[in-house]
């Protein structure tokens, strides 16, 4: 049996024309940073509402602005603000590369403030992915902070790592923190 092509059958439908025109590619938007900013905040508002579903895929939608954004300090604020909802989100996979990329940034600038904020979202995602450098990570920001309030923040993330070890140790001078012998190249750069 020889079977003829689709259009040649007698009882082929006629061809369905498209109802609507092909959408257009994707479009510049006009201005990122304000519209990154936006997103991020928007992400941090839902997730204090309790909309966390929605709080995933507004960061999802900031990420992708994020990538267009081309000032610095923006980029620094933006993945700072995205980061801390990720952990928030329980998502510290997400959070670190993040985090990683303000300290980054804040370490190249004069901004005290947000190199320690993105410091310790960087500790913190480390230590939520298991990784005890984001102990050292703490402790040295712990050094260098000032604000009661990141202070308390600092001490609160070490305990909830080392349940209290961490600490006891670092006030006697000792290193207690278990950290592997070779750092990742970011966090190694961030410590120095």
């Amino acid at each position: 049996m020889r079977l003829k092509p689709y259009a040649q059958t007698p009882e082929a439908p006629t061809p369905i024309r498209p109802s609507r025109a092909p959408s257009a590619p994707p479009q510049r938007i006009d201005r990122p940073d304000e519209v990154a900013l936006a997103l991020a905040q928007r992400a941090k508002e839902q997730l204090a509402a309790g909309e966390r579903d929605d709080a995933r895929r507004t960061v999802g939608d900031a990420v992708l602005v994020l990538d267009e954004l081309v000032n610095d300090a923006t980029i620094a604020r933006v993945s700072v603000m995205l980061g801390e909802v990720l952990l928030a989100l329980d998502a510290p996979q997400h959070a670190h590369p993040r985090f990683a990329r303000a300290a980054d940034i804040y370490s190249r600038t004069v901004d005290r403030q947000g190199q320690v904020r993105a410091r310790i979202g960087l500790g913190r995602s480390l230590v939520a992915l298991d990784d005890y450098v984001g102990c050292e990570v703490l402790l040295a920001t712990r050094a260098m902070c000032q604000d009661p309030a990141q202070l308390a923040e600092i001490e609160a993330a070490l305990r909830a790592a080392g349940g209290g070890e961490v600490l006891r140790h670092a006030a006697h001078g000792e290193d207690g923190v278990r950290a592997p012998r070779q750092r990742a190249p970011a966090v190694a750069l961030i410590l120095k």
